[in-house]
């Protein structure tokens, strides 16, 4: 087998004859890169709770870095994909004491956001800037410009297409800014690569029959006719472990009433889970 050599020039006379393999100049040059990169990085290590107990322990570091973007990719609408990216919102807000006056950006380009419910989670409406782009480009370059702003902790929105262009473009607005990215994406999202550091998985799933459940903070909490059920799974985490899922309850006051221990599955069969279900359901029953 012939493997390509690459001649060494040295100043010692006997460095003259000396080869070096191509693969290993290759490694020594992604190591050096490697490090350079590493050395080079102003991202901060700071991070901020996700809003959930529950979802902080899937994550490394327990929290979301700031100055990343991450998505909350929903399944057929509903609404808990945007409840769940508002709590991040809050935290973020909230809970940087080197930013108290902080603001959160919230980009509403279809004009539904409704800032009393916004106000109701905890949000105080004096710190939330409210923008509606006319189109997409609009929306890119608000995004952009929000997360490049010192003064601003978080940028919420909704993103239904994200080219690798535009998302690299805000990966690095929200590098220079150490703001996050919060962004609810489509189901049709999960088949297309992500720059976001984060992404969940979010599912709404049939109420309970039962009208109390346990709970890790009280003995028993009584849900409300309004309480939603929903799994959320961790489908992509930069520098930690995706797979982890959990189901849990909320009630009408955006108060988690149910946070069972996270479950650890591999990344591999969610995918097959996604495209096809009912084998997937198969396999699990053979397994059983």
């Amino acid at each position: 087998m012939n493997i390509e050599r690459v001649r060494v020039r040295g100043s010692a006379p006997e460095a003259a004859g000396k080869t070096v393999e191509k693969p290993a100049v290759l490694q020594s040059l992604r190591q050096q890169l490697a490090r350079l990169e590493r050395s080079g990085n102003s991202v901060s290590e700071d991070r901020v709770s996700s809003g959930a107990a529950i979802l902080d322990a899937m994550l490394p570091g327990k929290g979301l870095a700031t100055g990343t973007m991450h998505e909350w990719v929903e399944h057929e609408g509903g609404g808990l994909a945007c409840w769940l990216a508002l709590l991040s919102a809050r935290s973020a807000l909230l809970g940087w004491d080197r930013r108290h006056h902080g603001r959160l950006v919230v980009l509403d380009r279809e004009g539904t956001f409704y800032p009393p419910a916004a106000q109701a989670l905890g949000i105080p409406l004096e710190r939330l800037v409210l923008i509606r782009p006319k189109d997409h480009d609009e929306l890119i370059w608000s995004a952009d410009q929000a997360l490049r702003s010192p003064v601003v902790s978080a940028v919420w929105g909704r993103l239904e297409t994200l080219d690798d262009r535009d998302a690299r473009r805000l990966q690095l607005a929200a590098e220079v800014g150490g703001s996050l990215g919060l962004w609810i994406r489509p189901q049709r999202a999960l088949s297309q690569p992500s720059w976001a550091d984060v992404r969940w998985y979010v599912r709404g799933l049939p109420p309970l029959s039962h009208t109390a459940t346990k709970s890790s903070a009280a003995p028993s909490v009584t849900m409300e006719r309004s309480s939603k059920r929903m799994e959320i799974r961790l489908v992509r985490c930069r520098g930690g472990r995706s797979g982890a899922s959990a189901i849990f309850e909320i009630n009408s006051h955006g108060q988690i009433c149910h946070e069972p221990t996270p479950q650890q599955t591999p990344a591999l069969p969610l995918v097959a889970q996604l495209a096809h279900p009912k084998s997937a359901s198969k396999s699990r029953q053979r397994s059983a």
